[in-house]
């Protein structure tokens, strides 16, 4: 019996031993399936992630076979997957270039073996070149795959497309050698300096005008480099306002390394970035040799004004002769009709002759104030033909006008013709009236000159353009000679208007 009892009690452990293991076994199924269901999930997770990446993705194993690539990989290395996977990573079909574009041998590329001791390669760039010729620019990272123990299973690579930031950089450094090399090649002196005057960099030329080194000018300021004492203040003052974007050109004097004063054109600006002056720059021009030349230039027009008025001065001087000899002659001439003709004669040379005073007068021999001269003019041949101001009236309007002596003397002569005329034949006996003279010019440069009087008018049965009178004649000679034209109107006394 009590063996029975032992056996029972043996079959009883056993069969709890049993449903203990098998309650673990159905533990660990569990298990088991939930860990499948994770791994299933993470693998369909790394799947998803790898498919849908941006950046290129490549396996290595440890032989150096590229065992897997995503599809941004063909992508970028415009190649099927078919022509990446099971390949080298450094097969010889693909070229892989350096960063400067020369080709890069596959022993600079490290092997997957040497990558459990680097651990990681970061940022390193290359060019792979398509079939088509195309390169592509791609920033490479690498990592190692370790296993639980360890162990080196193989190196996973990413890239990214970086060929349009390579064709930036490449465009960028293109245009920084032209303007480097332009910067360099101007024959003008220029420094660029930051806000508070200290040099950055200045060309060639600026060295070579102030006779400096790059050691002697970088950093330091360039209002004490280039300004002496005397101009220091006003040169730091110009600097200080450049930098707050103001703009300066001028010309000054400015001082070389060895101390020699030269003169210079200065153009300085502010460099705007973003709206704010970031440095400055001036640009020196040398003009010593054109300062002296044109010492020289104003010394010789100087002689030439002195020689100008000379003439003018002696031209003047010897028409008061003939007038004064024409004046002696009228007094001994008892002719009427002949003293009217001296004085008429004496009035022209009188009218030539206030021309040149007023070129000996003026400060520039290429202009005559013609509004000073007719009134000049008209108050003589008032007192010549002793007239009454008082019975007969001068009334002008003369704008401010200028001539040049080749059209001023014709001019001239015209107003004294005409101003003569109405003074002798449109007040005869007493008549009282107003000679008026008008003078000015329009916006085209056009030149109107009118002289009218209200007295007894011009005779109905005269034609003024082919006249007998010596006066008129001479008058329509003179207006032809202008280029010009003239009109008379009868209507009210007589007046003439002339256009050139």
């Amino acid at each position: 019996m009590k063996d029975k009892d032992k056996t029972k009690e043996q079959l009883i452990d056993e069969l709890a031993k049993l449903r203990q293991r098998y309650a673990e076994s159905k533990a660990y199924e569990t298990k088991r399936k939930i860990a499948e269901e994770a791994l299933r999930e993470s693998e369909t997770r790394f799947r998803s992630l790898f498919k849908t990446i941006t950046e290129g993705v490549i396996l290595i194993d440890l032989d150096g076979q590229i065992i897997q690539a995503n599809p941004a990989a063909e992508r970028i290395l415009g190649l099927k997957r078919s022509e990446i996977e099971n390949r080298s990573y450094v097969a010889p079909e693909w070229e892989i270039l350096r960063p400067d574009g020369t080709p890069m041998p596959p022993e600079e590329m490290a092997g997957p073996r040497a990558m459990k001791e680097m651990r990681l390669v970061k940022n390193v760039v290359m060019g792979t070149k398509r079939p088509d010729g195309y390169i592509s620019w791609i920033n490479v990272s690498a990592a190692p795959i370790l296993n639980e123990a360890g162990e080196l299973e193989g190196v996973v690579g990413t890239f990214a497309d970086i060929t349009g930031r390579k064709q930036a950089e490449e465009s960028l450094r293109e245009k920084t050698a032209y303007l480097d090399q332009l910067f360099e090649s101007v024959q003008e002196g220029i420094v660029v300096a930051d806000n508070s005057g200290k040099v950055i960099r200045a060309n060639k030329e600026f060295y070579k005008l102030f006779r400096y080194n790059h050691n002697d000018v970088i950093g330091k300021s360039i209002d004490e480099l280039v300004s002496s004492m005397d101009f220091y203040t006003k040169a730091r003052s110009i600097t200080l306002d450049v930098a707050k974007g103001k703009k300066a050109s001028f010309e000054t004097m400015r001082q070389r390394k060895d101390k020699k004063i030269i003169d210079v054109s200065v153009l300085a600006s502010s460099i705007m970035i973003d709206g704010e002056a970031a440095a400055t720059y001036g640009i020196y021009r040398d003009i010593s040799e054109r300062k002296r030349s044109e010492e020289k230039i104003k010394a010789a027009l100087k002689e030439k004004e002195v020689m100008l008025k000379e003439i003018h001065h002696r031209v003047k001087n010897n028409m008061q002769i003939m007038s004064s000899l024409l004046k002696l002659q009228f007094a001994r001439t008892k002719s009427k009709k002949l003293q009217e003709m001296l004085k008429t004669s004496q009035n022209r040379i009188h009218s030539m002759a206030l021309i040149h005073e007023k070129l000996y007068q003026s400060k520039d021999f290429a202009r005559i104030d013609f509004a000073y001269y007719i009134r000049s003019l008209a108050v003589h041949l008032f007192h010549s033909y002793r007239v009454n101001t008082n019975i007969v009236r001068l009334e002008t309007d003369v704008r401010d006008v200028h001539l040049d002596i080749n059209r001023a003397i014709p001019c001239g002569l015209i107003v004294n013709e005409l101003v003569s005329n109405s003074l002798k034949h449109a007040f005869l006996g007493g008549r009282e009236g107003e000679i008026s003279i008008k003078f000015y010019s329009n916006k085209q440069g056009k030149i109107t000159l009118v002289v009218s009087d209200n007295g007894v008018g011009f005779p109905e049965d005269i034609d003024f353009r082919s006249t007998e009178s010596f006066g008129m004649q001479v008058v329509n000679d003179l207006v032809e000679q202008l280029g010009g034209t003239i009109e008379l109107d009868r209507k009210g006394g007589t007046t003439f208007k002339v256009v050139f």
